[in-house]
């Protein structure tokens, strides 16, 4: 089987007010989202990604993208922004095998949920899990086809909380 690899990626902080699936970006969550598309960049450049329809998530992907070396496919997914792990894993299982990395962007709690189901070789990076605050990316290392996706048997080798410098996380 090839090797796959699912990044879950929480949307930037947004500023409060508005209807929820409207809330922008804040200030700190554009600079964060491009410190986000940084550590894609070093770490896990995805092939598509899969973004909730909200405002947040869109903006977060866009400041994301200007750091990464190529444009990777894009789906808007409204299973994203309901936000539960069955929709996540549904989003997940219906991509296509050719995919070898995907990224998720959208909220918690499901982000979150879904990262705290997979494998881990210990419990470094466990606050950044635990929390899962905005702009945070927890990359999943999965055997098999995106068909057969079960989170608890991805292997979680990276948590990280993006936030103008690194090292927050582990990975």
């Amino acid at each position: 089987m090839t090797a796959k690899r699912l990044l879950l990626i929480r949307h930037a902080k947004a500023k409060q007010g508005n209807r929820d699936i409207e809330r922008p970006l804040a200030r700190r969550g554009r600079d964060d989202a491009r410190v986000i598309g940084e550590w894609l960049d070093r770490h896990a450049v995805p092939d598509l990604a899969v973004i909730s329809p909200a405002v947040r998530t869109r903006q977060t992907w866009e400041c994301a993208l200007a750091a990464l070396p190529t444009d990777p496919a894009v789906i808007v997914d409204e299973r994203l922004y309901d936000n539960t792990v069955g929709d996540l894993i549904a989003a997940v299982r219906g991509c296509d095998e050719s995919v070898s990395t995907l990224a998720l962007v959208g909220h918690n709690p499901s982000m979150q949920a879904m990262a705290a189901r997979a494998q881990r070789q210990s419990d470094a990076g466990m606050e950044a899990l635990l929390s899962y605050p905005t702009s945070t990316i927890g990359l999943l290392d999965f055997d098999g086809p995106w068909a057969s996706f079960d989170p608890r048997d991805g292997h979680l080798v990276a948590v990280e909380i993006c936030r103008g410098e690194f090292g927050h996380g582990v990975g």
